[in-house]
């Protein structure tokens, strides 16, 4: 290599002097180019090129390095003070090489996991040699693509903590819950993603749900008929920020969180919400039959979702709930509370109406005799 790699940096050289040029970015994409054409070099040539490829970094443009990181990253006989080098000179250029198999130092590793640039993290997140404390150290990051990037890679030792920071966190990021959706190797609870799952993985929550369900409902006291009624009818009067807040009442949560059930164009998490009161079926139909009118015009649709609250037990329906919601329900909610008493429920209630005719304007609900015709062939 010393001969080739002298003869084609001579004839650089020279054309600098004479144009005036600065040579020296190419000067070292060239020698770079020569040294990574050959898998296998003599101790002396690796030696030049670190030696030659010391001298020329500093003056290399950004564009230049990165391209030279691309190229020596991958190769086995990469001069580690190179690398280390091209490292030091800018978040880009350190971006380009850890993206790379290149061999880094364990603690710088994790120090730019932590405290690099999001580019930097983003590509430590990618490799394919990640240990545990540089998987600690991205875990603690709060960029979306850095976290959709450490969920994303099957070779990241995740432990338990680190799974559940990002399920909780998926629950409000919906970038990051369909790459941890995604992952079918991933063994995790996904309930927490309900919302953000498709019909398929819902499906297969719901059962699962179902399997490990104890039979605990009659430990659960159902709620008295007048409260039932009053959900009924707040829905029927599309009330459903008033809604919203006697649900949360009900089951014991922040009525924020319940925005978001409410919200679900499907009715599936509603039902989950209604199966957790122990609510039955005809109870369940009167609420669906006032909601969205993909809902409440579709027998089929509310045959499926009343089966939903109807097949859950409450104490499996509030686990799932509770994993929806990211926090436990209370387990003796007061009964005797209402809507009027609930902190700042008229503002949740106002919010949550002025939403709902923001979207869509909502059809009146159906009547009896339009309903009867729908279920006629």
């Amino acid at each position: 290599m010393t001969n080739e790699l002298l003869s084609g940096l001579e004839g650089l050289v020279a054309l600098g002097k004479e144009g005036g040029l600065n040579m020296k970015p190419i000067l070292l994409r060239v020698a770079t180019d020569q040294f990574v054409s050959k898998r296998l070099h003599p101790a002396a040539d690796i030696r030049q090129y670190e030696e030659l490829a010391l001298q020329l970094i500093p003056q290399a443009d950004i564009s230049s390095a990165v391209v030279v990181a691309r190229h020596l990253g991958p190769h086995p006989e990469a001069p580690a003070s190179v690398i280390e080098k091209l490292v030091d000179k800018a978040p880009e250029i350190a971006a380009a090489v850890f993206a790379t198999a290149a061999k880094i130092d364990g603690g710088k590793l994790v120090e730019r996991a932590e405290w690099g640039s999001m580019a930097e993290a983003v590509a430590i997140a990618r490799r394919s040699t990640l240990d545990a404390k540089t998987t600690a150290a991205l875990a603690r990051r709060q960029e979306t693509e850095v976290l959709c990037a450490l969920a994303g890679n099957k070779d990241a030792p995740l432990d338990a903590h680190a799974k559940s920071y990002l399920l909780q966190r998926g629950r409000t990021d919906r970038e990051l819950g369909h790459v941890l959706l995604a992952r079918t190797d991933l063994q995790i609870d996904k309930s927490a993603l309900f919302l953000l799952a498709s019909t398929r993985q819902r499906a297969e929550m719901l059962a699962a749900a179902r399997q490990t369900d104890n039979g605990a409902r009659s430990e659960h006291k159902r709620l008295p008929q007048r409260d039932l009624d009053a959900l009924a009818d707040l829905a029927a009067a599309q009330k459903w920020g008033l809604f919203t807040i006697e649900l949360a009442m009900r089951l014991g949560c922040d009525p924020r969180g319940v925005q978001q059930i409410i919200r679900d164009k499907s009715g599936e998490a509603l039902a989950v919400a209604l199966a957790a009161l122990g609510m039955q079926p005809a109870d369940a139909a009167r609420i669906f039959l006032s909601s969205e009118p993909s809902i409440a015009h579709s027998v089929d649709r509310i045959r499926m979702l009343t089966r939903i609250a109807s097949d859950l037990s409450v104490s499996a329906a509030r686990h799932l709930l509770s994993a929806m919601l990211g926090h436990s329900l209370a387990s003796d909610a007061p009964g005797y509370r209402r809507y009027e008493q609930a902190p700042d429920a008229a503002a949740v209630a106002a919010r949550e109406n002025t939403l709902r005719r923001a979207g869509s304007q909502q059809a009146p609900p159906p009547t009896r005799a339009s309903r009867l015709a729908q279920q006629r062939p």
